[in-house]
């Protein structure tokens, strides 16, 4: 009778493990599509954080400069400076060194500058994106000698996000959504769209509406950005597929 029992309670073990396995089997056959779909918005987002963060994005470059303490103008309130890391055809922002943005003008690679004797220390960001204008007092200036009335301390360009790119890919979205798409390699089957909250939690562009009912897959990319003042501030890029 004991050797009947044992026999029995051994069967009893091995059906209630069979039962066991084939559940953990079903749930998972249940389960792994929305895993596998999971996984494939998460590597879109991905992709679609790296696509739009490259094309909101373009060089700047910061040229240091000293005025020699000693220098006058002669009575000149402006100043002229041919030589730096900017280049024609680009957009030039002056502070000085309290970060105090200066009045200036940029043309034909002729940086004029508003002057007087306590901005002896400038800072001149200059990018091919644009930046809104503050324009000279006066246009008739003093020209000082790289090398003996002023000098270059520094040239450094660096990438960095533009809100003005940022204005622009939401237009280009508008306009030529397929072709964005097809760019970003977003598969066929799938749709995206991205919104912009500012540094005062405005959210001014939202481009991309899913249909009611769609599953939405977002994740948020916060960035520090260049406002078109040249100052720099925090923003957060929502993207979304579905």
């Amino acid at each position: 009778m004991d050797s009947l029992n044992k026999r029995g309670s051994h069967v009893g073990v091995m059906i209630s493990f069979s039962i066991f396995v084939i559940f953990l089997v079903s749930t998972f056959m249940m389960i792994s599509p929305a895993l596998e779909e999971n996984e494939n918005k998460n590597s879109l987002l991905n992709l679609l954080q790296q696509e739009i963060l490259k094309n909101i994005s373009s060089n700047m470059t910061l040229t240091l400069l000293t005025v020699e303490d000693t220098y006058s103008s002669e009575g000149k309130t402006c100043l002229n400076f041919s030589e730096g890391g900017w280049k024609s055809g680009e957009d030039a922002v002056v502070l000085n060194g309290t970060d105090t943005r200066i009045n200036s003008t940029f043309v034909d690679s002729v940086l004029s500058v508003n002057w007087i004797e306590e901005n002896n220390f400038l800072k001149v960001y200059s990018s091919p994106e644009n930046f809104v204008e503050k324009n000279l007092d006066s246009t008739d200036c003093a020209v000082p000698s790289e090398g003996s009335n002023f000098y270059i301390k520094s040239i450094k360009t660096q990438e960095y996000i533009f809100e003005s790119k940022i204005v622009q890919l939401a237009q280009e979205y508008l306009s030529s959504y397929d072709e964005m798409k097809e760019y970003f390699g977003i598969p066929s089957e799938k749709e995206f769209g991205f919104s912009f909250t500012n540094s005062q939690g405005i959210t001014y562009i939202d481009v991309g509406n899913e249909p009611l009912g769609t599953s939405v897959y977002s994740m948020n990319a916060p960035i520090i950005y260049l406002t078109n003042q040249s100052s720099f501030a925090s923003g957060v890029i929502k993207l979304k597929v579905w």
